[in-house]
């Protein structure tokens, strides 16, 4: 393990952070940031060395523990363009979307078997001829119920104020605490979450929105 850096080097949010925990003594076969060791609703933060050492695992964080991944799921070090998506709404102009469909477990539970469901929307007639000449084992569901758990369909991630103050201080303090400070998260704002989930788990948070657009 790498105990200093030279924090003068430009060595930004994935490359300083795999320095810091592992990397030269190590044979590392794999990194994986969304293994399904523990199904995909949870998934782990992965890195894994080669088969030789009989598939030796050096380290299996789920995604609410490691760093690394809050940090990216909070949207701190994300590319420029994440934050104002030039293909958002269809307007890469493909013939079809490729997407995890986020929420399947809410749309079609007898089909979500945590293992991952893709979402694949069909934008154009040679789309379509495409699509139906493959095999599938697919369900067809409405946009809006995609559109419920992947809102990034239509919209880019958010630029909050927690990145740039992630970049300000970057190269002045400890990589680790300085995540752990900026996605630090309220009680409130956790017991608010889990209000959240559990109305959309019962699908009461549509009917509630439903019923605000209404009045």
């Amino acid at each position: 393990i790498i105990k200093s850096i030279n924090f003068r080097d430009k060595i930004y949010g994935w490359k300083r952070y795999s320095l810091i925990i592992m990397i030269d003594k190590f044979h590392i076969s794999s990194i994986n940031f969304r293994s399904k060791r523990d199904g995909w609703k949870k998934f782990s933060f992965a890195i894994e060395s080669p088969k030789t050492d009989k598939d030796k695992v050096l380290l299996v964080e789920p995604l609410n523990k490691n760093v690394f991944m809050q940090g990216f799921l909070n949207d701190l070090y994300l590319r420029p363009s994440c934050y104002n998506c030039p293909s958002r709404s269809f307007k890469s102009g493909s013939d079809i979307t490729l997407a995890d469909y986020w929420g399947i477990q809410n749309v079609l539970p007898e089909f979500d078997d945590d293992k991952g469901v893709s979402l694949v929307m069909v934008n154009s007639g040679r789309g379509k001829a495409i699509y139906e000449a493959l095999q599938f084992d697919d369900r067809e569901t409405s946009y809006y119920d995609a559109l419920a758990g992947n809102a990034a369909i239509e919209k880019s991630a958010v630029l909050t104020r927690k990145r740039a103050a992630f970049f300000k201080r970057l190269n002045k303090e400890q990589l680790i605490p300085l995540i752990q400070e900026l996605t630090h998260v309220s009680l409130l704002t956790k017991i608010r979450n889990k209000a959240v989930y559990a109305l959309r788990k019962t699908g009461l948070l549509t009917f509630i929105k439903t019923m605000v657009k209404l009045k």
